[in-house]
């Protein structure tokens, strides 16, 4: 995210309560708004701009390994995950060169990927 995530579905749902023919009621407005959207963000994952940190490590490899790719060509773990995130891609992220290797998968230079994301 490049803001700060504000929900609005809290706010819209208290003003819909207070304003009930029926005879309104301020159960929401005695929600903490903080907390809840503390537990929103974390039930969906979701992270403001200045929670996105990636550290990278003597473990980021500048070597190729199949370990390294061993899900993205496991079908069946990439079919069980893409349900909760978008279709997944064939790229490993590392400390090497930009290339794809013969089966499809694709090895992206850390550096230049995270450049990219600005």
């Amino acid at each position: 995210m490049t803001k700060e995530f504000i929900p609005h579905d809290l706010g819209n749902s208290a003003r819909i309560l207070q304003n009930d023919r029926r005879g309104g009621n301020d159960i929401l407005d005695h929600v903490d708004k903080e907390e809840f959207t503390d537990r929103l963000k974390n039930s969906v994952e979701i992270c403001n701009k200045d929670e996105q940190t990636v550290t990278i490590s003597k473990e980021h490899s500048k070597e190729k390994t199949k370990e390294q790719y061993r899900h993205l060509i496991d079908e069946e773990k990439t079919k069980s995950t893409e349900f909760r995130y978008e279709k997944i891609t064939n790229v490993v992220i590392y400390r090497g060169e930009n290339m794809i290797l013969e089966n499809g998968i694709e090895y992206r230079s850390v550096e230049e990927y995270l450049k990219s994301l600005r």
